[in-house]
């Protein structure tokens, strides 16, 4: 049976698990992880792994391909690195690109060809060992990693003669390695936390009835233990003391501390199970004798909330973040408004609670209400699909047919997902006010249109000012809107007593 394979191609070190009859990490040159890095030697021959510490005999090196794969040098977290990156970047319609050059010639390499040849020295490792060809893998990716960064891992994989049975987030993979569903006992919440060279990710997996599914993934691209121990040494020679290595230590002293977290007993080293869990999801994928684990059921997630515009401009969350695609939600809203023959469902994709801080990705029309006073009940839905495909739905109470149209989402960037959530956070006392403002100022408008007419005959005056001042006045601030609302319904009441 041919061998199930499992890789993990890591910012810092790569390492390769097959399962044939054992799981086992090949080893390489007597070291169980791989060097990520590229040497260009006299600009041409290329040697990956550990033989590219040697850097007299390399005019060039690659280092972190995977963090530019898919990406673009104009991206400013690309950027901030390329301070550290030991590169000679290229400007490259097709993405990020490295240039190497010896005796006047010059070689362009993209990110995608850099990645595949750390691929291939992988493979002939485990080729060697196996004795027979390896032509599939599992790839253990980022959590962070987009749809872009995902096609180009894709791409790297098949310019080393690999075709890839699936990419799966490192810490669904860790997940599978540590056999959480056997060293836990009964239905569990679990956090699996991968810490690596030059990134962290996180997982959230609940265990029930013997099975796991992962309910949310995280990361970040731009911190990892090489930056943290570059911090504390830049801290230590500030301070005149010893650089340390720490983070290792920080991790076991968090779950010694009293910490609610628990680490999990058993064989798998932290730097391989990547590796051994992407193996035993190859073996899960080709039916392998060998395969012990099932394998979780992992999603898709929705990086960010949509949802709809309510009212003068409130966000009205119905996917909400982390929700595992694919998705529907529905929700009943009632018409504000007499006098309405439409109805226009906006739709905007963010995180802050009003619709002009977030991205607006399109619209619906619902028309020809079947009636037209204040309080008719409109049913809208959303459905998110693999690939950022989203339907969006909508008809009256009713009615039993739904119009509907589609929209395809632009693909997110992880750095533009912590943009919003730091905004969220950063000005969520400031958003609030401005929830608070946009209600009575619903409430004003309401009043004034579902009521101008019937009014008595004294207060028409008084409606068509306070209309006035409500167009002219969008920023009006709470006070005055509210002042306004009281003293119209003041006259309105004192105008029903008189008359009767």
């Amino acid at each position: 049976m041919p061998a199930a394979l499992g890789i993990d191609l890591g910012l810092t070190y790569s390492c390769i698990a097959p399962i044939q009859g054992k799981l086992e990490v090949i080893a390489n040159g007597g070291h169980r992880t791989t060097p990520s890095c590229v040497a260009f030697v006299y600009g041409d021959a290329k040697e990956a792994g550990s033989v590219v510490r040697l850097p007299d005999r390399a005019t060039d090196k690659s280092r972190r391909a995977r963090t530019r794969i898919g990406r673009s040098y104009s991206e400013q977290s690309v950027l901030k690195g390329l301070k550290r990156w030991s590169i000679n970047r290229a400007n490259s319609s097709a993405g990020s690109s490295m240039r190497t050059s010896h005796l006047g010639q010059t070689k362009k390499f993209s990110s995608q060809q850099v990645a595949a040849m750390v691929l291939r020295k992988l493979k002939a490792h485990a080729e060697d060992l196996l004795g027979q060809k390896v032509t599939a893998a599992v790839i253990a990716i980022p959590s962070y990693f987009t749809d872009s960064q995902r096609r180009a891992t894709r791409e790297a994989c098949e310019l080393a003669g690999l075709k890839v049975l699936r990419l799966v987030p490192e810490p669904t993979a860790a997940t599978l390695a540590y056999g959480l569903d056997r060293k836990i006992a009964g239905d569990k919440q679990v956090l699996i936390f991968d810490l690596g060279g030059g990134s962290f990710n996180v997982a959230v997996a609940s265990r029930s009835g013997g099975r796991y599914v992962v309910r949310g993934l995280e990361g970040n691209s731009r911190t990892g233990k090489n930056e943290l121990d570059e911090l504390v040494g830049k801290y230590s020679a500030e301070c005149g003391a010893q650089r340390p290595k720490i983070c290792g230590a920080c991790v076991d002293r968090l779950l010694s501390d009293g910490s609610p977290c628990v680490a999990i007993p058993g064989t798998v080293t932290p730097g391989e199970s990547v590796a051994y869990g992407a193996a035993l999801w190859a073996a899960h994928l080709s039916r392998h004798e060998s395969a012990l684990l099932p394998g979780p059921d992992e999603p898709t997630v929705a990086p960010l909330s949509v949802g709809i515009k309510v009212g003068l401009g409130v966000f009205r969350v119905l996917i909400p973040r982390n929700a595992t695609v694919p998705v529907r939600k529905e929700v009943r809203l009632l018409t504000d408004l007499n006098r309405r023959s439409s109805v226009r469902i906006r739709v905007y994709q963010g995180e802050r609670p009003v619709v002009k801080h977030n991205k607006y990705v399109g619209e619906l029309v619902l028309r020809k209400l079947p009636s037209s006073r204040a309080g008719l009940g409109v049913d809208v839905a959303l459905g998110l699909g693999v690939g950022g495909c989203l339907s969006v739905e909508a008809k009256a109470e009713t009615c039993t047919e739904w119009q509907r149209c589609t929209v395809l989402l632009d693909e997110v960037a992880h750095s533009d997902v912590l943009n919003s959530l730091d905004d969220a956070v950063r000005y969520g006392d400031e958003d609030q006010m401005e929830v608070d403002r946009l209600w009575k100022r619903l409430q004003l408008q309401k009043y004034l249109i579902n009521n101008g007419r019937t009014a008595p005959e004294e207060c028409k005056t008084a409606f068509i000012a306070t209309r006035k001042w409500f167009d002219e006045h969008p920023d009006a601030v709470i006070d005055e809107i509210t002042s306004k609302l009281e003293t119209l319904r003041m006259r309105v009441s004192c105008a029903a007593t008189v008359n009767s």
